[in-house]
């Protein structure tokens, strides 16, 4: 079984677990109010919501944090950092995940899939219209 990024940058960080996804999240959220401008609170609430969008995300933010870990060569849970690595390696971190660097836009299929729900979604749950009678 191999390790994943996450546990390597938890491991060379030195970080809990809560903070990074705390980080996660709310990187998340800022990179929809950033780059989905054009896209309102409400529609961004559904993105949220979806995990199509949160296994994107994942993947976008496991793809820094496979830049960071082959910068620092740190590929072995068993290797202890030490503490001048570790704080190079925050550094590092800081600057791969900074949200308003990230150039990379959300993918359509995700926003179509999500939106496609949200209506299927709405639709279920909206009364049958009633036949309106006509003006005599």
């Amino acid at each position: 079984m191999t390790t994943s990024n996450k546990s390597l940058i938890l491991r060379l960080l030195d970080m809990p677990s809560e903070a990074y996804e705390l980080q996660l999240f709310e990187a998340a959220y800022k990179y929809l109010e950033m780059r989905s401008g054009y896209i309102s609170e409400e529609d961004r609430e559904h993105l949220v919501q979806s995990p199509l969008f949160w296994k994107w995300w994942t993947n976008q933010w496991e793809r820094r944090n496979a830049i960071v870990l082959h910068t620092f060569n740190y590929t072995d849970y068993l290797m202890v950092p030490g503490e001048n690595v570790r704080r190079r390696a925050r550094i590092a971190y800081d600057a791969t995940h900074q949200v308003h660097l990230m150039n990379f836009i959300i993918n359509r299929n995700i926003v179509r899939s999500t939106f496609a729900a949200v209506c299927i979604m709405e639709g279920i749950k909206k009364p049958a219209n009633k036949k309106h009678e006509q003006p005599a």
